[in-house]
Order: structure tokens, then sequence, then C-alpha cells
């Protein structure tokens, strides 16, 4: 039996050594370094936002009680609490714009796959909104992020994906998604800074139905909008930066992730854990933050170049291909 998530399916695509070494022979070192005590901070806090006993000063003070930290990263903590503060009345802000009241946090789902190897995927998704059959993912980030569905065929960018992979298969199939999102929690302003420079910071970065009547309900001010980054609406129509999805593509998403875990279990069935780092756009994307660089030696020849693939372009050539 093995357990897996998406950190895990991420380290067998960038590279099945990797996987090897982290997730089988288990042998990094899980350092409660101060960045990851406040990106769990930060969750901690946004996990009990919906509680009807919410109280920042108690969460935020049961969080850190425990926690070793030097006199310069108390200093740090201390001020980022303002930063949560400000976060949260943002995220007060566009709840009051979205008819989605329904908020469940930090849900776990797993889902069994009966293979030759016993699996369970597990995911915990940050916040689920729902309004009758309508779901919304939404997963925070502390650090820098990145929403694209570029090159999913090749396993890579499969975070918000795995949600809707987790919510179709382990949690509500008779529930529609029409929007996933990555919101940044910790921007880089100033504890001084303008609170509308914070509302655009933490404007929801995904993709949204392309539905006008269901985008109401998300959003009340999708026309030039304060919650979702790049939706905005003109005479001719959406603006050409607002990510819109049809609920076509949403379940093509959903097939690509399944296809990708069959691919990773049936790998681990068959040990294969060759030293095969990826490069991108002339980058070598599975090394940059490897902490096993000095363990595997690559060579030019172990290494596989991929061929850059936008969304709609793997969806044009899937349709081609059912055509």
């Amino acid at each position: 039996h093995i357990t897996l998530s998406y950190s895990s399916m991420n380290n067998y695509f960038l590279c099945p050594f990797k996987f090897y070494i982290q997730n089988i022979l288990k042998l990094n070192t899980n350092e409660e370094t101060f960045p990851i005590i406040i990106g769990n901070l930060f969750h901690y806090i946004l996990q009990n936002l919906y509680n009807k006993d919410f109280d920042l000063d108690k969460y935020y003070t049961n969080y850190l009680k425990d926690k070793a930290l030097t006199s310069k990263e108390l200093f740090f903590a201390s001020k980022l609490k303002d930063v949560i503060k400000k976060d949260i009345e943002v995220i007060n802000m566009q709840d009051s714009h979205s008819r989605f009241q329904t908020k469940l946090t930090e849900k776990k789902i797993a889902i069994q796959n009966d293979f030759k190897l016993k699996t369970t995927f597990v995911g915990i998704v940050d916040k689920i909104s729902i309004l009758d059959h309508y779901i919304i993912i939404t997963d925070y980030k502390t650090g820098n992020i990145e929403t694209t569905l570029d090159n999913i065929n090749d396993g890579l960018n499969l975070q918000l994906p795995t949600y809707i992979y987790l919510i179709k298969n382990g949690f509500d199939k008779n529930k529609k998604i029409v929007g996933f999102y990555l919101q940044k929690l910790l921007n880089n302003i100033s504890l001084d800074g303008n609170q509308e420079d914070n509302k655009k910071d933490l404007k929801l970065n995904g993709y949204t139905i392309n539905d006008e009547n269901i985008i109401e309900k998300i959003d009340d001010t999708y026309e030039n909008s304060e919650v979702i980054k790049g939706m905005k609406k003109n005479k001719d129509g959406f603006n050409a930066r607002a990510k819109l999805i049809n609920e076509k593509e949403i379940d093509l998403i959903e097939k690509i992730v399944d296809r990708n875990v069959t691919k990773v279990i049936k790998a681990i069935e068959n040990a294969d854990f060759k030293i095969n780092p990826k490069r991108l756009n002339e980058k070598l994307i599975s090394c940059e933050y490897c902490k096993f660089k000095d363990l595997c030696y690559y060579k030019e020849e172990d290494i596989t170049t991929l061929t850059a693939q936008s969304f709609k372009k793997i969806v044009g050539e899937i349709n081609a291909n059912l055509d």
C-alpha cells in the first residue's frame, strides 16, 4: 500500500529518482523552518475563519505558543499578525460579493485506487465554497504562485487540477466546479500600504466558468471585478485577460489527472525510478530546487526535453484525436 498526493505525484513527473529518494526511501528531513511555520500559521488561522467564535488573537497565540522562535522571528511574526488581519478584511469583502456562503475549510479528501499496488490518493483543499450544486475551489499560498494549465499532460502544474480530480471522484460527483483559484496571502506590500493595493494583490487567481449567470453568483462585481484577477467586461464581451473555461474543459482536466495518477501508480508498481529530470523552455525545472542533486549524477542523455504546450493547444489536440 502507498499513499500519494499532489506533491508526491509532482515529484515523480519532475524526476522518478527524486520520488524514489524522497517518497520511497524518505531520506529528506522535514525541518520546520520559519517560512514553513508562517505558511502553516496563515493556513491555521484561515481554516478557523468561519467559526462562530473566531478570534484572530486567540488563534494566532494558540498556534505560536509552542514554537521555538528566535527573537528576530518573533518580531517578524508579530508584524505578520497585522498582515493576516488585513488579509481577513479583504477575504470578508470578497465573500460579501458572492452568493457562495457555505464554506468548508481544510477539507481532506481520499480516493482508493484498486490496482495491484493498493493506493490512496489524498489531498486537503484549503477552501470549498458551495452554492446549491456549484462549487468553487480556493487554495491559499504564502509563496510565489503561478496559475497555468500549460503542460498538464506532462504532469506539470497539476495542483488545482488535482483538487478537481479529488472533488469529482471523492467528494460529490453531482456538484459542478465553476471556479478554481489560488490566492496569495503574503504579498510585497508594507504594513502601512494602501488597502486598495492589498485588495488587488489578494484577488483570486485562476479559472472561472464561462457562464455569465454563474459568474454573477460568484462575484457581483464581475464587470470590473474586485474579487477575480483579470475579470472585466466591456461592450465587446469579457476582457482577454479573464481566464474563462467551459464545463467540457473542466471534465477534460479531471480525465488528464486521472490518467496521470494511473501512470504514476503503474510506474511505481514496475519500480521505474530512473534518473530523468525534465527541461522546459531551456530550463532544467526538475533540478532547480531539488535537495538531492548531489546524489543522482545525471547526464545529458538522462534529461527529457518537454515541448511547451498551452492548455488550449492540449485541448485542441485531444479534440482532434477524438474526431
